[in-house]
């Protein structure tokens, strides 16, 4: 029993460790996004703090700790890469705001992505979150379409034999989005 169980986490680790680095190359840095309308809204009347990117050489650090976490049965290492990520995003955005602790900013982080909502302290809002960015890549190709084949007059074509041709299609492929930690503030 003890050996199959040895095994069953060396396959997980395995395929996590795969599907972490597909995730990263599959990623390419020339892809578009909309991080500028996700920011552009999310600052919209609000004055925004933003965190550390949790990109994707984060997730796969996080994909790592995951793995690790498994092959200890343990939570230890996914417990220290959170506190970390959380420390450091939390330094990032006190240092962005004047008169606030990082104490501050971990709990507002961590109320805000548990109970989420605006929070009013004395006359100002509150909000933390974590903004969300799409990622795609536009691909150009040729694909095959049949079209009604060119013979008689226009009434009888529907006897005509399909003929196939090629059409240049556009589309997205959608990658693994991005994440990005944020505390923003308004006065009322």
């Amino acid at each position: 029993m003890f050996y199959r169980r040895t095994e069953m986490k060396k396959a997980i680790v395995g395929l996590i460790a795969i599907l972490s680095i597909c995730l990263v190359v599959i990623s390419p840095v020339w892809a578009e996004s909309n991080k500028s309308d996700v920011r552009r809204s999310k600052e919209d009347g609000w004055n925004v703090a933003w965190g550390n990117e949790i990109n994707h050489a984060k997730e796969l650090q996080f994909s790592g700790a995951v793995a690790a976490s498994v092959a200890c049965i343990c939570t230890a290492p996914l417990q220290g890469f959170v506190a970390a990520e959380l420390e450091s995003t939390a330094t990032t955005i006190a240092n962005q705001l004047t008169d606030v602790s990082k104490k501050f900013v971990i709990k507002l982080l961590l109320d805000s992505l548990e109970n989420g909502g605006v929070k009013r302290i004395s006359r100002f809002d509150l909000e933390a979150g974590l903004a969300t960015y799409n990622h795609w890549r536009k691909v150009i190709y040729h694909e095959p379409r049949p079209r009604m084949g060119r013979c008689g007059p226009s009434w009888a074509r529907f006897n005509c034999p399909e003929e196939a041709h090629m059409e240049e299609v556009e589309r997205k492929v959608p990658l693994p989005n991005t994440f990005q930690p944020y505390v923003r503030f308004r006065a009322q």
